[in-house]
C-alpha cells in the first residue's frame, strides 16, 4: 500500500490531530470528523485546501515541514528513502564502533584475569 493511500485511510492517531488548511481558514478537525470527507468537500484542486496530520499541541505548520508541502509525492518518497538508507548506515557504523570497543575492553579484562591467576599460583 502506498504511503499516500495509508495517509488517506487513517482515522485518528493518539497525540496527533488532523488540520484543514484552506484558502479562507485553518482549523483543527474534531475526532468525529472524517478527514478524507472534509478534503473531498473542498473540491479537486490542491489550491483549495490541504489536510495535515500534526501533533495535538501544534498551532501551525513548522518551517521544517512547510518546505516539503509543494513537492511531488514521488520526490518526497525518494527523500525519505535516502534518509532511511543514511539512517541504516549510521546505525551500522555505531554498532561496529561499539562492538570494536567492547572487544577491546573484554580483551583487557581477560588479560587482567589471566595475569591475576598466574601470579596467584
Amino acid at each position: 500500500m502506498s504511503g499516500q493511500r495509508i495517509f488517506l485511510s487513517l482515522g485518528w492517531i493518539p497525540d496527533y490531530g488532523w488540520f484543514l488548511f484552506s484558502f479562507a481558514e485553518q482549523r483543527r478537525l474534531k475526532k468525529t470528523d472524517v478527514p478524507l470527507l472534509h478534503r473531498l468537500l473542498q473540491g479537486p484542486s490542491k489550491d483549495n485546501a490541504r489536510i495535515f496530520l500534526m501533533e495535538k499541541d501544534a498551532e501551525e505548520i513548522s518551517s521544517d515541514v512547510a518546505q516539503y508541502i509543494n513537492f511531488h509525492f514521488s520526490l518526497l518518497e525518494s527523500i525519505l528513502q535516502r534518509l532511511n538508507e543514511e539512517e541504516k548506515r549510521e546505525i551500522q557504523r555505531t554498532i561496529t564502533k561499539f562492538s570494536t570497543e567492547k572487544a577491546i575492553i573484554l580483551k583487557c579484562l581477560h588479560s587482567k584475569r589471566v595475569g591475576k591467576t598466574e601470579t596467584a599460583v
